[in-house]
């Protein structure tokens, strides 16, 4: 009996061998398969060739990035038009906001306020944080934060509607500011949640933060470079604000 039993456990186990000898080898070729249609699709989408956009010769006039070989990869997007009728989208495109950089990034990562939005990113090659505003009248792309937003009517909604970093105070990084962060807040000071971890920004560079108070947390509306219960009433305000103006409007 004592001899079946051995019998038994050998076999079970140079079974299992057999098993994961052949299980690996599958593994092995999945994740190769899997990462061979990740890169194809990742250069799909980002060979901005591929894609007809309307400004793209212009950039292509200032960097040359058609002469790029194939081994250079970037990225090129253009993700807003404003049109000098803003109510007819069959006028003319006075300006647009782009995403545009190659994949030669210092590692760096910078902070900006634009427009009241948070942009923390790496740098690149070309615009700070890869954002940039096309100006359809002297065909230049100019980064942006370097931008004049005086000069450009409806800027603000632009940033918004191309998604360009986050509205200050978005706790939740949801993309809207709304009372739902002041409750976020309320939640984490609280210890029933905790923040997000990219709301973080302490461990980024104050390179070119055009503003007097500590950029430490998206959520810290107030600037005073902390969380605190302060920053969640500051957005409660500033959200009835909104609402008052739209409803006025």
């Amino acid at each position: 009996m004592k001899d079946q039993e051995q019998l038994y456990e050998q076999f079970a186990y140079h079974r299992g061998v057999f098993m994961v000898k052949r299980v690996i080898p599958l593994v092995i070729v999945f994740i190769v398969l899997l990462s061979i249609s990740s890169i194809a699709q990742f250069a799909a989408v980002n060979r901005a060739e591929e894609k007809d956009y309307l400004f793209l010769d212009d950039f292509d006039a200032k960097h040359n990035v058609y002469e790029y070989p194939d081994s250079i990869e970037y990225y090129y997007d253009e993700r807003y038009y404003h049109y000098v009728d803003e109510n007819n989208s069959e006028s003319d495109i006075d300006w647009a906001i782009v995403y545009a950089l190659a994949y030669a990034t210092d590692g760096t990562g910078i902070k900006r306020i634009v427009a009241d939005r948070v942009i923390a990113t790496g740098m690149d090659v070309w615009y700070t944080h890869g954002w940039a505003l096309y100006d359809a009248a002297t065909k230049e792309f100019i980064s942006i934060d370097k931008i004049d937003i005086a000069k450009y009517d409806g800027f603000e909604k632009g940033l918004a509607e191309a998604k360009v970093g986050k509205p200050f105070g978005d706790a939740d990084l949801d993309g809207e500011l709304s009372v739902l962060d002041a409750t976020y807040i309320q939640r984490a000071i609280a210890r029933l949640s905790e923040f997000e971890d990219r709301d973080d920004l302490s461990q980024y560079d104050t390179r070119g933060v055009n503003y007097d108070r500590p950029l430490n947390y998206i959520s810290d509306i107030d600037g005073d470079g902390e969380r605190t219960i302060l920053d969640a009433t500051a957005i409660q305000m500033k959200v009835a604000r909104i609402e008052e103006t739209f409803v006025t409007e």
